[in-house]
């Protein structure tokens, strides 16, 4: 695994930075935190979570599926597809793919840098998805 300083951004086309994000992996206990969350996310699921953990993040459905995913990433230490299925309320298919990469500090996993990818026609139907399944006192819930 490469050291988190042997990453360099320029090797993404920036058009992909927007999409991506850093994780920051703490141990004892294991939890994860956003140290950087790419403003197209922000845009797509209604919240910046830079600097929040992942059990913070919404519906808690989603970010337990995230915590058993980064635990493995973390357990193999090597890259990770996931495809991403799940339906919407109003029974939609919406389907859409991460990549993420570890980065180590020795042997430990310190870093992921994950980058997201939608097909256009999946966007909207995510966006909706993230929009419904926000309560509705949350601070970005878009009407």
């Amino acid at each position: 695994m490469p050291s988190w300083q042997d990453w360099d951004w320029m090797q993404l086309p920036t058009s992909a930075i927007p999409w991506c994000t850093v994780v920051d992996v703490k141990r004892d206990p294991l939890s994860f935190y956003y140290r950087f969350w790419g403003s197209s996310r922000t845009n797509l699921y209604g919240m910046d979570y830079t600097g929040k953990s992942i059990s913070e993040v919404k519906p808690q459905t989603i970010g337990n599926k995230i915590f058993i995913e980064y635990a493995q990433l973390i357990e193999h230490k090597t890259p990770q597809f996931v495809i991403t299925e799940k339906f919407t309320t109003d029974a939609s298919l919406i389907t859409y793919q991460m990549l993420r990469f570890p980065f180590s500090a020795e042997t430990h996993v310190t870093q992921i840098l994950e980058l997201s990818a939608y097909i256009d026609t999946e966007l909207k139907k995510v966006h909706g998805y993230y929009h419904d399944v926000l309560p509705e006192d949350h601070p970005h819930k878009r009407d």
